[in-house]
């Protein structure tokens, strides 16, 4: 097997949620056109993360009911019109974006048939210390600053907003539920800290 060497990560060179769409949705965007016949068959994704939320958020978001209602809701919501739009990569972070030269490499994909809201709602997931750091700066500016960022992302990836929010959300706190049951408990809470200061 030939392995191509690559750079470092993006979240190496950039923090900011702007920047790091501006690389992701051209490359999901490419990635969107594998035909459907490489991908898992459908199943509803939102109705995974509904499970996960039942099962993990009695044990791990205890102090965070807000993020957990809210979090149900909007994963019922998906779930009730989920679509089979694209093989999605199902986990574009910026930790799996990697250098090729002057341009970047999407790495992992999971490829499952899904939406494209759901891919760039993982993305919108990851920007915790930057929503800590505006609520630390001016309390009240988080939420509509990540709300501009995800009209901005889904804008440029033509995709529902509202949709993209819900998505973003949900990955949010049922991330924050994982990273509890896998021990990672100060992770743990940034995520659903960040996720219980959007609910209210």
């Amino acid at each position: 097997m030939l392995l191509e060497r690559l750079g470092r990560d993006l979240w190496a060179e950039t923090s900011t949620l702007s920047s790091q769409g501006q690389v992701l949705v051209p490359l999901l965007r490419e990635a969107w056109r594998v035909p459907l016949t490489c991908g898992r068959p459908f199943q509803s994704k939102a109705s995974d993360l509904l499970a996960i939320l039942a099962e993990l958020g009695p044990r791990y978001g205890t102090h965070h009911q807000d993020a957990l209602v809210v979090a149900t809701m909007y994963a019922k919501q998906l779930a009730a019109s989920e679509t089979a739009e694209v093989v999605c990569h199902g986990d574009p972070h910026a930790g799996n974006v990697l250098r090729r030269g002057g341009g970047w490499a999407l790495i992992d994909p999971d490829g499952f048939i899904g939406e494209r809201a759901y891919d760039l709602g993982v993305v919108m997931r990851d920007a915790c210390r930057e929503i800590t750091a505006a609520e630390a700066l001016q309390p009240g500016s988080a939420h509509p600053m990540l709300l501009e960022e995800c009209r901005r992302m889904a804008e440029s990836a033509n995709v529902d907003p509202e949709r993209l929010w819900r998505w973003g959300f949900v990955e949010r706190v049922t991330t924050g539920l994982y990273l509890g049951w896998y021990g990672h408990a100060r992770e743990s809470a940034t995520f659903l800290e960040t996720a219980t200061l959007l609910a209210n």
